[in-house]
């Protein structure tokens, strides 16, 4: 299956992994598929963090799901939980900024959802702190929180709108009707900016 393409990244091949990955969602292989352990290879991409991100950006593009199955449960495999413990291993934000804009701009689709998926996980994987682990999470949190404390901007919901009406199958072929800028945006390959930032506030807060 799909998460087999995980091999490629311990063995520290991240091109080869992204091009084999591209290589199967292209013939048809489910971007959602979750091996026996429960973890998606988008969770496996989002562990390695800014050093994956082709491979993250390929995997989004295609449909992979940052948010677990069910809202009511999220486990320690869902991807942003993955992403957030590979924070807490590295203690710092310095090489997973891309990848956290990504997600940001990924998860703003679903505003609400969003904001209580990212609060409990950061809950969850805050519950046995290292050293830097609030600090490193109160960045995340003053990341994200914009994209559900603030309106969307029109070009993000044009954005959103576009990809809705375009399809996967079509923006996934290279040729999209469309300016380059544009098509950079809608696979993946260019983030927007989140709106202004939120006062900070308590990992807590509602």
């Amino acid at each position: 299956g799909l998460t087999m393409v995980r091999h490629f990244l311990e063995a520290g091949l991240v091109d080869q992994a992204q091009e084999v990955a591209a290589l199967l969602l292209e013939h048809g292989a489910p971007p959602r598929h979750t091996n026996m352990c429960g973890w998606s290879l988008l969770a496996y991409s989002l562990s390695y963090q800014d050093s994956s991100l082709e491979l993250t950006r390929t995997l989004l593009s295609h449909g992979a799901s940052v948010f677990p199955l069910s809202d009511a449960f999220s486990p320690t495999s869902a991807p942003f939980r993955v992403f957030l413990s590979s924070l807490v291993r590295a203690q710092s934000l310095s090489s997973a900024r891309d990848t956290l804009s990504l997600l940001g701009q990924v998860m703003a689709r679903s505003p609400a959802r969003m904001k209580a998926h990212v609060l409990s996980s950061l809950v969850a994987e805050a519950r046995y702190p290292n050293l830097q682990t609030l600090q490193v999470f109160k960045e995340v949190r003053e990341a994200l929180e914009p994209h559900w404390r603030r309106p969307s901007s029109l070009l993000h919901l044009s954005l959103h709108a576009s990809r809705r009406r375009l399809g996967l199958k079509r923006l996934n072929t290279g040729a999209l009707p469309v300016a380059p800028r544009l098509a950079s945006y809608l696979s993946y390959r260019l983030t927007l900016r989140p709106p202004p930032p939120s006062p900070p506030s308590n990992l807590q807060d509602s």
